[in-house]
């Protein structure tokens, strides 16, 4: 192929995925967050290592308590028996916006309401006479005065409060909300670097408890969370900017107080916010300060505790000892609900706890904004290696290099999440690869076709001489049909011919395929074979007919076996005149076939069709895939076992055949198998017997102990692959250790 074609093979599909890249279309986008989502949900439950507890006005508390929301001294009982169990912080991620309504409040709104209809005096002469009026009476209510007590005596209550974000939202606020000042001794410590940037993430109003609830509090944070394009609360933001200050969000507040820390430091850049320093832990955010959560499975994974079991005394108050207990509504339909990676009905107060365990742990999820960069890099260079290596090899193999490439790619996007926790992309270097085959293998069948044609025109009229020699003897075999017999047959090709015909000249190629296939015919017709076809750079020949022999199986193995000692030695040969070096792949089968001439009456081929010679047309490329260079059917097996050492490597199911055939491998003569070869042989049986017993670790584990000693040894490698697939994902009972050969 021109190189010049081959670039533009490469380089249009790569162009194309990168304008997609920057687009940054919205579906592409939810369709990365879902694919985070399956990896997040598919990994095991685990257990937080950070004592939190979440407090829950559950189903089961409203319904002994009563409906919400509760009255205050109510709560302020629930705050102080959590208090006297000595947790290490409290989180409250409810809020009190307004005082409680006593009968004075309801008398003076009732006086005023007639007095103005009745008399019509002004609002200002109402208020003058009301406040006369119940000057001994009003102020505070009790109730909220009782839970603000109990908050203050407390000590180490956070008390959540939520940003207004939309300039319209705050003027439906009534009272000071948007003037006031958030519940906190202090913003952010320190913002290092450039602020401007910080704007972006302005807040505009703030709703929050009424101020005898609040100001007792040790401290506050803000709980809003960020809902993608779908929805789904995957990130918190860490801080929010009001009032020319930066403020922490309720789970950084809860993580100061845990680690006893004087106050939060915001590490800004030029590119926006980096992360979050409490102490000597470093929180990574994306550029909005947005930290991205790794939940730690589904609701309740976090140990939740029913209000009302605090409320009456009926909860194991030791887990409170030491932890971070955070106070909330879980119940559907008056708590705070949010769609998760996890679950679509998950509790809003679970968010805050994982934040805090994430936090703490420093087991979150990190995609920050040179993330990017490196996507790119992803899908440009590694596409452009893998592009420029499709250029060099066959379509068949392609397709299974681009598969492994995938399933490897997603296996790394896994790793990536899983274990370090960096969220890159998967869509477009998956799209980058499929296009790329797609493009190059286009590209190539133009040019490749042209090449196949001339190499099978040179040959297509080579006939064996043992056919010539029958038909002389009997005419009538001229005639189309055939008759069952059982006879064995073998397909041959040439690994990379396609590379090798793209760099030689049509007269290098012819040259070499005819000194290669006068040393292999002359094999085949030695072992009193029939050649029956070259089609490109193959070989398609079988033993037993048109001559009658009973041997033919052994017959087939023995030529196969010198086929590939003389090819090493025109290798030697090859490599001295400065020729490429060939490799074949050898695929046999024995079995019932119909022989004879098939064709039409102007052109006929003598030749062997049937189900048993698809499936040694299926072996030969089956090649590609254990390493393997002679793999036969079970038949032939049977009848070569005595002289020849083989190895049992699958149980599969060939592509146009329903049931599945056993795949063996030919080692070589016995005599000539050394007693390494032999301890190999036996570690694999031992493996495969693992294998099928469903011992998928013990298999995994002698698969590797032969790679460690035979680390070219490629079934092995495949068998490890398959392992590592279901160990992940245990197969059903109706799994018999069948696999499926994606060949042609």
């Amino acid at each position: 192929m021109k190189k010049f074609s081959g670039f533009l093979s490469v380089l249009i599909p790569l162009t194309l995925i990168a304008l997609l890249y920057f687009a940054n279309f919205e579906f592409v986008s939810i369709l990365e967050l879902k694919f985070t989502d399956i990896i997040q949900r598919s990994a095991p439950q685990r257990e937080s290592t950070v004592p939190i507890v979440i407090v829950a006005v559950d189903e089961k508390s409203l319904e002994e308590v009563g409906r919400w929301p509760w009255p205050r001294d109510k709560m302020a009982k629930l705050i102080k028996n959590i208090s006297n169990a000595s947790p290490k912080v409290i989180g409250v991620d409810i809020i009190f916006p307004e005082k409680t309504t006593s009968i004075t409040d309801t008398l003076k709104k009732e006086l005023k309401n007639s007095v103005r209809s009745f008399f019509g005096i002004s609002n200002n002469k109402i208020d003058s006479f009301i406040k006369f009026f119940f000057k001994k009476s009003g102020g505070v209510h009790p109730a909220d005065k009782a839970l603000g007590d109990a908050i203050g005596r407390a000590k180490n209550v956070i008390m959540g409060y939520h940003f207004i974000t939309v300039k319209e939202d705050v003027l439906k606020i009534k009272g000071d909300a948007k003037k006031r000042k958030p519940i906190l001794l202090a913003p952010f410590g320190v913002v290092k670097g450039e602020t401007e940037y910080l704007k972006k993430i302005t807040a505009y109003g703030i709703l929050e408890s009424i101020p005898v609830i609040s100001n007792k509090a040790y401290t506050g944070g803000f709980f809003n969370v960020v809902m993608d394009a779908d929805g789904t609360v995957r990130r918190i933001p860490t801080t929010f900017h009001f009032n020319g200050d930066y403020y922490p969000s309720f789970s950084i507040e809860l993580v100061r107080r845990y680690l006893d820390l004087p106050y939060a430091v915001l590490v800004v850049s030029e590119y926006g916010i980096d992360g979050v320093k409490l102490g000597k832990t470093f929180v990574p955010t994306d550029e909005n300060g947005y930290i991205w959560l790794k939940y730690l499975g589904a609701k309740r994974t976090i140990p939740h505790i029913s209000a009302v079991d605090v409320l009456k005394g009926r909860a194991n108050m030791t887990k409170f000892r030491g932890a971070v207990v955070i106070v909330g509504v879980s119940a559907v339909g008056v708590g705070d609900v949010q769609v998760t990676p996890m679950e679509n009905i998950y509790p809003g107060v679970e968010i805050h706890a994982t934040a805090v365990d994430n936090i703490v742990t420093e087991n979150l999820f990190f995609a920050p904004g040179w993330i990017k960069i490196l996507n790119i890099i992803i899908v440009l260079v590694f596409g452009a290696i893998f592009g420029f290596f499709l250029l060099r090899i066959g379509p068949f193999v392609g397709i299974t290099l681009t598969t492994f490439i995938i399933f490897g790619y997603t296996l790394f996007f896994r790793y990536s999440i899983l274990e370090k926790n960096v969220v890159i992309t998967m869509i477009y270097p998956v799209a980058a690869f499929l296009f790329l085959y797609v493009s190059v293998t286009t590209t190539k069948y133009f040019y490749e076709t042209k090449k196949k044609r001339f190499i099978q025109k040179a040959f297509s009229h080579y006939l064996s001489p043992t056919v010539i020699e029958q038909l002389i003897k009997d005419p009538d075999r001229l005639n189309l049909g055939g008759t069952k017999k059982n006879l064995t047959v073998i397909f041959t090709d040439l690994a990379g011919f396609s590379s090798i015909s793209e760099k030689s000249t049509a007269e290098e190629i012819v040259e070499l395929l005819n000194e290669y296939f006068t040393s292999m015919t002359n094999i085949i017709l030695a072992h009193s074979g029939t050649v029956d076809k070259f089609e490109g750079d193959a070989i398609m020949a079988f033993f037993g007919a048109p001559v009658q022999t009973p041997h033919h199986a052994l017959q087939a193995v023995r030529a196969a076996h010198d086929m590939s000692i003389t090819l090493k030695g025109l290798r030697i040969k090859w490599e001295n005149e400065g020729k490429p070096p060939l490799h074949m792949r050898i695929g046999i089968n024995t079995g019932s076939m119909v022989v004879g001439n098939m064709g039409s009456v102007q052109k006929m081929n003598y030749t062997v069709m049937g189900d048993n010679v698809n499936i040694a047309a299926r072996l030969e490329p089956a090649g590609k895939i254990y390493g393997s260079e002679i793999l036969i059917g079970e038949e032939t097996k049977k009848s070569v076992e005595e002289e020849f050492t083989v190895r049992e490597l699958d149980f599969a199911r060939v592509p146009g055949r329903e049931m599945p055939v056993e795949i063996y491998e030919v080692v070589g003569k016995k005599e000539g198998i050394d007693e390494a070869t032999r301890r190999k042989l036996q570690l694999f049986y031992d493996a495969r017997k693992f294998f099928l017993n469903r011992d998928f670790e013990g298999a995994k584990s002698t698969f590797e102990k032969i790679v460690e000693q035979y680390p070219d040894d490629k079934p092995s490698r495949l068998y490890i692959d398959r392992c590592d697939k279901l160990i992940l994902s245990p197969p059903d009972d109706s799994w018999k250790g069948i696999f499926e050969l994606m060949v042609k």
